[in-house]
Parts: C-alpha cells; sequence; structure tokens
C-alpha cells in the first residue's frame, strides 16, 4: 500500500509540474502573440507613411502638368506608381493576418477588369525580365467584361506565381 500511495504521489507531482509547464509555455505564446501585433502595427504605420509619399508623388507627376514628360517617363511613373500600391496591399495584407487569426477574414468583392490588372502585373515585372532570355506575355481576349473579386488578393496571386516563375525560370 505504502509503494503505491509513493507511485501516485510522483505521478501526481509529475503531472502538477506538466500542467505547470503548460501554462507557463501558453503564456509565453500569448505574449509572443501580443508582442507580434504591436509591432506589426508599430511596422504598418512606418512604412505606410513613406510609401504613400511615394504614391501621391508620383500621381503629381503623372499629371504632367507642364507637358515636359514623355511616354516612357509616364510610363516609368505609372510602374512606379503601380508597384507602390501594389506594396501597400502587401503590407495591408500582413496587418490582417491578425483578422486572419482571428476568423474576421473577409473578401472586398468590386467589379475588376481583368485583362487591365494582368496587363498592369505583367508591365511591373519588365525590370525583373531585362537580360534574361525569358518573355512574359499574357494572351487575353479583346474584350472582357469586369470579374467580381477581391482586387488586391487577386493581385497578390497573379503578383506570387509570376514572380515564382521568373524566379525558376532559366
Amino acid at each position: 500500500g505504502l509503494a503505491a500511495a509513493l507511485f501516485v504521489s510522483r505521478d501526481i507531482g509529475r503531472r502538477l509540474r506538466a500542467e505547470e509547464e503548460a501554462r507557463h509555455a501558453k503564456e509565453v505564446a500569448e505574449a509572443a502573440s501580443r508582442a507580434k501585433s504591436e509591432f506589426l502595427a508599430m511596422m504598418s504605420h512606418e512604412l505606410r507613411t513613406p510609401l504613400n509619399s511615394v504614391i501621391g508623388f508620383s500621381n503629381v507627376l503623372l499629371r504632367n502638368r507642364t507637358g515636359n514628360l514623355r511616354e516612357r517617363d509616364l510610363l516609368y511613373l505609372q510602374r512606379i506608381r503601380a508597384g507602390g500600391q501594389h506594396l501597400l496591399s502587401l503590407i495591408n495584407e500582413v496587418l490582417d493576418l491578425s483578422k486572419i487569426e482571428a476568423g474576421r477574414m473577409q473578401v472586398e468583392r468590386t467589379p475588376v477588369s481583368l485583362d487591365a490588372l494582368v496587363e498592369d502585373t505583367i508591365a511591373s515585372f519588365e525590370g525583373q525580365l531585362r537580360g534574361r532570355p525569358i518573355v512574359l506575355a499574357a494572351d487575353l481576349p479583346r474584350h472582357t467584361t469586369p470579374i467580381e473579386t477581391d482586387a488586391a488578393k487577386l493581385l497578390q496571386v497573379l503578383t506570387n506565381l509570376i514572380g515564382n516563375a521568373i524566379k525558376f525560370t532559366e
């Protein structure tokens, strides 16, 4: 009986230590999650401010009120603006991580011109194709009807797919 009582006592002691370790691990994980959320909130502000400036100034230059910019300059400015807008949407996607974790992610469905989205996306990769024996092209119908989708999420999918294709194609 004494041996059984000693065995049960040791087993209870192990179980209590395991429960305490589990509680501690949970507290550490919750603290890490809070730190991550605070970091994301701070970084989003720090990244958005200069990025909005880049997008805003590219919009100002695209107005070309003095008419001194060439077509090629305007094209580059459009790509700078599109890249800035894409980067801003990626930052917003990172911030949506907390919404995903909380089960509150929502799809923003709006009419999207698929041909324009694809053409702009392809154009944004022009710089990565220079000097490489790769051609990036899309074969789209002449007249497409706008589709209902989340433009930012579709853009992110296209960018990831095309980026990986370029990265891994020799």
